[in-house]
């Protein structure tokens, strides 16, 4: 006996995402009005126990036959097509992360594997501290991989751009990482001051900031310091406006 195999399958699930609203019997919007996605019930229930308790359970979008979302409709709808078309596509590398916990919240099991898969092999500076805040034992390499580019790729990260978009506790915890040899002193102080001057409302967490790192300096090489405080050696001063 042969089982022979065709790929049309495919290509009409394709156009039936493609052809928004013909045959369709289930809305997915989203609260900020921007799209609306015309999709089928049956096919939401055999990718997602989430999706499927939402159409079967007798909550509100059961009668209603519409679900809205306040994630980003960008992504929601790159997830949805995926399960029609079995291709993922990923507009940024920084949406890897946001993506796959939106495949948790919405029991996507499928797409979130070949996201982790995918981020395992593509941990870089956009993306490296939201690697690290995974959760769950499964995501334990990839938090390996993410303190691995930080430990070789410390300067990089200092200047680059997604360090300044760390809360206050984030970017202690980045700091206390980054800093591990005193060559990287300054750099964090200059990072100190491009992150105090990205939002108005960071000037008050200054003197804990250059304090924090004085100290790590003072952990990593006291004896080259000759005992004076970094931040007055560098001419950097805690209460100063550096802008």
């Amino acid at each position: 006996m042969t089982t022979l195999t065709s790929s049309q399958h495919a290509v009409v699930l394709a156009k039936a995402y493609n052809n928004q609203e013909a045959g369709t019997d289930f809305v997915i919007s989203f609260t900020d009005g921007t799209i609306k996605l015309h999709v089928h019930k049956f096919i939401l229930c055999l990718a997602s126990d989430y999706f499927k308790t939402c159409i079967n359970s007798g909550m509100m979008e059961t009668y209603t036959n519409e679900l809205q979302l306040e994630d980003d409709p960008t992504l929601v709808s790159n997830l949805v097509k995926s399960v029609y078309t079995g291709e993922l596509y990923v507009p940024f590398v920084s949406d890897i992360v946001p993506m796959i916990h939106l495949c948790s919240k919405y029991m996507l099991y499928e797409q979130r594997g070949i996201l982790l898969t995918h981020l395992e092999q593509n941990v870089n500076q956009c993306n490296v501290f939201d690697c690290l805040s995974l959760e769950g034992v499964e995501n334990n390499n990839i938090k390996i991989k993410a303190h691995n580019y930080l430990r070789y790729n410390a300067l990089e990260v200092l200047n680059g751009e997604s360090i300044l978009e760390l809360e206050y506790e984030s970017l202690t915890q980045a700091l206390s990482s980054l800093v591990t040899d005193f060559s990287y002193i300054v750099c964090a102080f200059k990072t100190i001051e491009r992150w105090v001057k990205k939002y108005d409302n960071r000037q008050e967490h200054l003197v804990d900031l250059l304090s924090f790192v004085n100290a790590q300096a003072e952990n990593i090489q006291s004896s080259t310091l000759n005992h004076s405080p970094i931040y007055r050696m560098k001419g950097i001063h805690p209460g100063k406006r550096y802008y």
